[in-house]
């Protein structure tokens, strides 16, 4: 899939989400708290990569290799899941499968760059710690 129209498909379906019901789920205390975690972790991982020149293995890249992808599912799911209607649903889902495509891509890419990224790879989990 082409990376322009992946993010831009990224973009529509985040907006589409956020447009058709409360961004924030402040009805629902777990999904309150696991939205801000997700931009908590989102944050800081940005932070951490964007502020190195190399590849980043500590912080939340310690227990899984792409922790901004997985902030960014965490607090769209939750928003979704708050109301969790069939077309919002599919558009989590859409989003899910373009930003696993990205972080194939993307893994492909940081292993040519970081020849220790492959080592890395068989010591952490893409998404979720230990399980996914």
């Amino acid at each position: 899939m082409n990376n322009l129209f992946s993010v831009g498909l990224q973009i529509l379906t985040i907006a589409y989400i956020a447009s058709t019901g409360p961004v924030v789920p402040t009805g629902n205390t777990i999904l309150h708290v696991l939205f801000l975690a997700g931009l908590v972790l989102l944050a800081w991982a940005a932070w951490l990569v964007y502020s190195q020149n190399k590849l980043v293995t500590w912080g939340p890249y310690h227990h899984i290799r792409h922790p901004m992808f997985a902030g960014l599912l965490l607090s769209v799911g939750s928003m979704t899941a708050y109301l969790p209607t069939y077309d919002r649903s599919l558009a989590f889902g859409i989003l899910f499968l373009t930003l696993w495509q990205a972080l194939s891509s993307e893994e492909r890419l940081l292993a040519k760059r970081f020849p220790a990224y492959k080592v890395y790879m068989k010591k952490t989990k893409r998404l979720i710690p230990y399980i996914l």
